[in-house]
């Protein structure tokens, strides 16, 4: 059984992690130089994702929920899940900056939710919110981690 003091002093919530979503954006050095690795290939530009918060994600889903009334009268809420996960990509994403209004006007749009839907490939942008969400503790077992060890 645990002692209040072990929850009291959580682990750090301010990690990233570095993940290649595409080989499509390479580095570039200080000159602008493609950067090649020692067989000559370019390296591949790494995106810097960080955890969501359950702070952050209450606020994002609840951003994401519309109350209407039905045709009977009834109360309904709709879940914008196509914005939520729009939404989730943007505040998990620490490089590249997708709220930079650079980023913006290079992808020609207004709303940085709009960045990484014109700037990935549907498969990139499955992997960089997944990678998110994994970071994020959705997807982990950690009960079943806890009893393992």
């Amino acid at each position: 059984m645990g002692k209040l003091s072990d929850f009291l002093h959580p682990v750090r919530q301010d990690e990233t992690q570095e993940i290649i979503v595409s080989d499509r954006f390479v580095q570039h050095g200080d000159d602008g130089a493609v950067v090649l690795d020692e067989k000559g290939t370019p390296i591949p530009a790494p995106f810097i994702i960080r955890p969501v918060s359950e702070e952050m994600n209450a606020a994002i889903r609840k951003g994401c929920t519309r109350s209407h009334r039905d045709r009977s009268g009834m109360l309904v809420q709709d879940f914008d899940v196509n914005a939520y996960t729009a939404r989730i990509v943007i505040a998990g994403t620490v490089e590249p900056d997708f709220a930079a209004a650079e980023m913006c006007s290079a992808y020609g749009v207004i709303n940085p939710e709009d960045v990484p839907r014109k700037m990935l490939y549907s498969g990139e942008y499955r992997r960089l919110s997944d990678a998110i969400m994994d970071l994020s503790g959705f997807g982990d077992d950690i009960q079943e981690e806890a009893k393992n060890s």
